[in-house]
């Protein structure tokens, strides 16, 4: 027999058994508690960071949805996480030099957050953590402000999210939109 962690959430684990298949019913689970993390790494969900928002009324509010980082390959996350927002019935906006000129997700990508020329509800990025300066001037010349700035999954940069708090936008640190649109059983959009 193998073992292998099966699922995990920011309080357990689920470690599991991985039998052979003539003992399907020989499968052990047992929950332990989760390694703590680091402090720099925590997230709202975790430790009640009153600077967080609440991702549900964020979510449930949201219509339009500009993609920093989006991509055009389907098996990386900045493409199959604003796909399934789309299936969802938000609108997408991607945002990728790399991607000009290319259709995604109905729409066409661009360039930069400045060539956005309609309000964003949201601004998810999907860019290393250590780039997320070089976008810092860009998010804040958008006009009218986005109401949200979502760094992704594995994506924090404190200093940054306090700066843009400071300029009204809320912002949500180290969260997958998909994960949490799906975890809190949110309905498709209606079209707008």
């Amino acid at each position: 027999m193998r073992w292998g962690v099966l699922a995990s959430t920011p309080r357990t684990w689920a470690i599991v058994t991985i039998a052979p298949a003539s003992a399907p019913h020989d499968v052990l689970a047992a929950d332990r508690p989760a390694p703590k993390k680091p402090s720099h790494v925590t997230c709202w969900d975790q430790m009640g960071d009153s600077h967080e928002p609440d991702v549900r009324s964020i979510l449930e509010q949201a219509r339009t949805i500009a993609v920093l980082g989006a991509h055009w390959q389907p098996d990386k996350p900045a493409h199959y996480v604003p796909e399934y927002l789309h299936s969802q019935g938000y609108r997408i906006l991607p945002v990728n030099p790399l991607a000009r000129g290319r259709v995604l997700f109905g729409q066409p990508a661009l360039d930069r957050l400045g060539a956005i020329q309609e309000p964003v509800d949201i601004v998810d990025v999907f860019r290393r953590s250590e780039l997320l300066h070089q976008h810092e001037q860009e998010i804040l010349a958008m006009r009218p402000l986005p109401k949200v700035v979502w760094f992704q999954l594995g994506i924090r940069d404190d200093a940054l999210a306090e700066r843009l708090r400071d300029k009204g936008i809320a912002v949500v640190q180290d969260r997958c939109t998909l994960a949490d649109h799906r975890r809190l059983g949110l309905r498709p959009r209606d079209p707008a």
